[in-house]
């Protein structure tokens, strides 16, 4: 275990701060000694961000993604969440639960209407299709998506419009009851 210590000391706080605490036999100057050098590496995070200036203050303004939906906005009060998002940047700002749902909400709903704006005002054709897959939990999706190709534009843009959880399987029957 000592050899294993040993090495682990010398990783993180370089040989030189390890030979300075095993000379002196005070644990004051051995703490002392350690405050004074710091790490060697500190920390691989820490070491990567250290250029990064985040801000002191952020808001949520990004959705959580089709598969976070589901899980509850009190994940930002995990211990491990937060740990990782203030590693390197112990002065970042971590907006509370009820913001991110707040916040999120407030976001689809101009998504929501950008979108139909857009939609509205196209002057093309619309293109419309549909995607059905089973889920590995056995549960059927559908996907409503719209197709345009805006003004000037060469490549065509795909929106999702709707995700649908069809009762049962996905045949023609049961996604024209959900549509």
């Amino acid at each position: 275990v000592a050899g294993l210590l040993h090495r682990h000391a010398v990783a993180c706080y370089g040989q030189e701060v390890v030979d300075a605490v095993q000379a002196t036999k005070d644990q004051e100057k051995a703490g002392e000694i350690i405050k004074k050098y710091g790490t060697k590496k500190a920390n691989k995070l820490t070491n990567m961000l250290k250029g990064i200036r985040a801000p002191k203050e952020s808001y949520s303004t990004i959705p959580p993604g089709k598969m976070d939906v589901r899980r509850p906005f009190s994940i930002v009060e995990d211990k491990g969440l937060r740990w990782i998002a203030k590693e390197g940047r112990p002065h970042y700002y971590l907006p509370d639960r009820t913001t991110i749902s707040r916040d999120t909400k407030t976001v689809f709903v101009k998504s929501e209407e950008a979108l139909g704006k857009m939609l509205q005002e196209h002057d093309g054709l619309l293109a419309f299709s549909t995607d059905c897959w089973s889920a590995p939990n056995h549960h059927a999706w559908m996907s409503l998506n719209v197709h345009i190709t805006p003004k000037g534009q060469s490549k065509p843009k795909t929106f999702l419009l709707d995700f649908i959880e069809l009762p049962c399987s996905h045949t023609g029957t049961n996604m024209a009851q959900a549509f």
